[in-house]
């Protein structure tokens, strides 16, 4: 720490410069939000102004989306050096953003659920699907909390608003996934979703103010990580004496929290909490008459074919610049 009882040299400068740029190599090197520019050195003979303070304020503040700096009066003071010491020893760069599509699958054999009777295989066909409906109006929620934050950005909107709107986006995308990954059913054809979903592979990070020159004019501009998780699960089922290879896709955003909003933008597929299942199930009262024969012959033309249930995940990162503004 710089001992500010004595006179503030220049080297003590430089010495939070360099700080700062190596935070700035830290964050580019983990692929994180960084200053498009180092911070300059200082060389004798230099008189500190407010600017120099509030330019390192904002340098940092690109780097671990921090506004907890107070405002830098005419005449800075000593607490204005301390608060960069502070945040340059204690916060580590953040707003990582790892561009790029990360995939994961899983995939199952086709399996058969024999009822003892074809009452029994309705009365399960019909059970619930428990936070279907609630998990789909809080989804519907979610994402429309995610518009109005995509419309601020879009139109300059102040930090304030956007910091506001931010929290009100990841309140709802808690209550979502809370029923998204509460939700569940006895049905032997359907399973749910969010099984398939790591939050922590989604990168999307608060929305950053910067400040950028272009031709002598001063811009401000929103910048954040933005992840979109892309669910295909692919199925088959026979007829005819062959088989067909069926797929639904279900597209979510995520929060800057980092919480899938699980409403599909899909809109061919307008499900969002469950998907179909693995399993064929066929009557025990029917062996013998077409039912369980029937599905039996599939899964044996199945098996013989490769062909297995296959869930695939995609993590798609991009990081977006909204609209630069003249300040």
């Amino acid at each position: 720490m710089v001992d500010l009882n004595r006179p503030f040299r220049l080297a003590d400068w430089n010495a939070l410069i360099q700080q700062a740029n190596d935070k700035r190599q830290q964050a580019l090197d983990d692929g994180c939000e960084a200053p498009e520019e180092p911070l300059e050195e200082v060389s004798s003979p230099h008189r500190w102004r407010r600017q120099d303070i509030i330019d390192t304020q904002d340098f940092l503040k690109v780097l671990c989306d921090d506004d907890s700096f107070t405002e830098v009066p005419d005449y800075w003071p000593a607490r204005s050096i301390e608060e960069i010491e502070t945040h340059l020893a204690n916060v580590a760069p953040c707003n990582c953003c790892q561009i790029g599509i990360e995939e994961s699958y899983t995939e199952r054999d086709y399996a058969l659920i024999v009822f003892p009777t074809a009452s029994e295989l309705w009365d399960n066909t019909h059970l619930p699907l428990v936070y279907e409906t609630e998990g789909n109006a809080a989804a519907e929620t979610a994402y429309s909390e995610w518009q109005a934050l995509d419309n601020l950005l879009t139109n300059g909107a102040s930090e304030a608003a956007v910091s506001a709107q931010v929290a009100a986006l990841n309140t709802a995308a808690g209550i979502g996934w809370g029923y998204a990954s509460s939700a569940h059913t006895g049905r032997y054809n359907v399973e749910p979703l969010y099984q398939w979903l790591t939050p922590s592979s989604l990168r999307t990070s608060d929305p950053v103010l910067q400040f950028v020159e272009f031709f002598g004019t001063t811009y401000r501009q929103w910048v954040w990580c933005q992840s979109y998780v892309v669910v295909r699960v692919e199925f088959h089922r026979c007829g005819f004496g062959s088989y067909f290879t069926y797929r639904d896709d279900y597209r979510f955003e995520s929060s800057p929290g980092r919480l899938p909003i699980l409403k599909n933008t899909y809109t061919y597929n307008p499900q969002s909490m469950f998907c179909r299942n693995h399993k064929f199930a066929c009557a025990a009262n029917f062996v013998g008459s077409g039912d369980c024969d029937d599905v039996n012959d599939c899964l044996a033309l199945l098996a013989a074919a490769g062909k297995k249930f296959k869930v695939t995940v995609e993590y798609h990162t991009t990081r977006a610049y909204y609209p630069g503004f003249p300040v």
